[in-house]
């Protein structure tokens, strides 16, 4: 079933790539097209008792509530990464990381935790890679599922402490 698409008769619905909405009547002949923006459709819903109207200090609320769950989303994926890297530090002959990879498990799995409710809200690419020092962090914002990955961080990791 297509989300982005939907008809009732004589009126299809379509969500553009770019958000807007667009209502197409298509009736004896006639074809009218309308685009609506999702903030016109929000204040129609308003007017017409849909919905709560959203005050701006209640829409900047939820504005900051979106940034710090994208935050917390990076956040995990970071945690994930530091614990992939220090538990294969410690499978290369560092096998007294005992403390350090239960640790960073612990910091994963908190961060898992908290961002399991609404890890699926955000579809949005992240920002391009941030460099940290020799390392790189993921262009994916999150923990590199790629062996190689981690093995390429490890290197230069090790390589740093040499």
């Amino acid at each position: 079933m297509d989300l982005t698409k939907e008809s009732i008769p004589h009126l299809n619905i379509e969500v553009l790539a770019d958000g807007i909405i667009r209502l197409e009547n298509e009736s004896m002949g006639d074809s009218y097209v309308v685009d609506v923006h999702p903030i016109h459709l929000r204040l129609m819903a308003e007017k017409a008792g849909l919905v709560r109207e959203v005050s701006a200090s209640d829409a900047e609320l939820l504005r900051d509530l979106g940034r710090y769950k994208r935050a917390l989303l990076m956040l995990r994926g970071r945690a994930e990464q530091l614990h992939q890297n220090i538990f294969n530090l410690s499978q290369r002959g560092n096998e007294d990381m005992g403390v350090e990879v239960a640790q960073s498990a612990a910091l994963a799995d908190v961060a898992e935790y908290i961002c399991i409710e609404f890890e699926d809200d955000f579809t949005a690419e992240p920002p391009n890679a941030i460099k940290y020092g020799a390392l790189e962090e993921p262009k994916n914002g999150g923990a590199s599922k790629s062996a190689g990955a981690s093995a390429d961080q490890l290197d230069l990791i090790s390589q740093g402490q040499k």
